[in-house]
């Protein structure tokens, strides 16, 4: 697909540019503290079922010492977090700068800039939206959705492995007259539940790539026309051209807030399945486990655990639905990065050596 290769291109040039390599090994160091993120999500996973045991069975002091356990976790995942966030901010500022330097190169080599002036008709409007937003925005949504991807592989299957381990009881049932029996059942649900969710979302938010696009346009062509205004002043002032630059202004902004209207009415549509579903995905584990807590086949701390367990691999294949709105956003940027830079690019190879 196009989009993969913009994204592709675009990578490359931020690796390749100044501090890029440096800010390779700072995505490993990330990376590695996502691992070890998952193995702290593995050992509450195992904590659910210690602790809510403990209640059950009214062990107070064991009940104590796993409030000491958790308080313990909490600490040490919230320094991952703190140190990976610094880290990624490091890193996008190295890699910013890297595809910086690679625009303005493209941009101002062999009078590029001058001869795009005029190609606004392709698509190629606003150099200084895409040189200084859109640089900005790539590798913001790059580094997010690289970085969590990559631990979300890594922790489903550490998650469905526990969850595998844990689902050791069946489903029972009879439909039309035959008896069925799904063994390890919530392994089989999950996977379905997120395939199910995946279709729906990314039927409904599909039109978002190309309005987000859209109102990064008409943003650019809005601040530009102001920017025109303020370089212009004495002409208009001794023309008296203030209406028509008003009028012009307004007409900006209403092609802008109408964009916009399309976007939050196309956001207010995914919301309505999005929300409930990132909402739901906390019961409808316990709900699933039910049938063999009723059963006696699982303690109430099993029951938790599994109910954890469940969750993690839920969420984790969910990263597509929970992340469609900035994955949408990083196709568009992508999209428009690599058109500018591709027509510098060929503006400066048909110039005079």
């Amino acid at each position: 697909m196009a989009v993969f290769s913009h994204i592709t291109r675009l990578a490359k040039l931020c690796i390749s540019g100044p501090g890029g390599m440096l800010g390779v090994v700072y995505f490993v160091a990330i990376v590695g503290l996502g691992l070890i993120g998952i193995r702290i999500s593995i050992l509450l996973i195992t904590w659910n079922a210690d602790f809510y045991n403990a209640i059950q069975k009214l062990d107070v002091p064991g009940v104590l010492l796993q409030i000491q356990v958790y308080f313990g976790l909490t600490a040490i995942s919230v320094v991952l977090h703190l140190a990976s966030a610094y880290l990624r901010r490091m890193l996008q500022i190295r890699w910013r700068h890297s595809l910086t330097e690679a625009a303005l190169e493209r941009w101002l080599s062999g009078k590029a800039y001058w001869h795009l002036r005029e190609r606004t008709e392709a698509g190629l409007d606003n150099p200084d939206q895409r040189i200084a937003e859109d640089c900005r925005i790539f590798v913001d949504k790059l580094t997010d959705e690289a970085l969590d991807l990559i631990t979300r592989v890594v922790g489903l299957v550490s998650y469905a492995t526990i969850l595998w381990s844990l689902s050791t009881f069946a489903l029972a049932f009879t439909f039309a007259g035959f008896d069925i029996e799904i063994l390890r059942y919530m392994v089989w649900a999950a996977p379905i539940y997120v395939a199910i969710a995946t279709f729906i979302t990314h039927g409904l938010g599909a039109p978002l790539k190309k309005l987000d696009f859209e109102q990064q346009r008409r943003e650019a062509d809005f601040r530009f026309a102001l920017t025109r205004l303020r370089e212009n002043v004495e002409p208009v002032a001794l023309a008296g051209g203030e209406a028509a630059e008003r009028s012009q202004l307004s007409q900006r902004f209403a092609a802008l807030a109408g964009n916009w209207h399309q976007l939050a009415n196309r956001e207010l549509i995914l919301g309505f399945f999005s929300r409930p579903y990132f909402q739901t995905v906390l019961t409808i584990p316990i709900f699933l486990a039910l049938p063999a807590y009723l059963a006696g086949r699982v303690t109430f701390g099993g029951l938790m655990q599994l109910r954890s367990a469940f969750q993690n691999v839920v969420t984790t294949l969910s990263w597509f639905i929970f992340s469609y709105k900035e994955l949408a956003q990083l196709a568009a940027t992508a999209s428009r990065l690599s058109h500018f830079i591709a027509a510098a690019e060929a503006a400066a190879a048909l110039a005079p050596q």
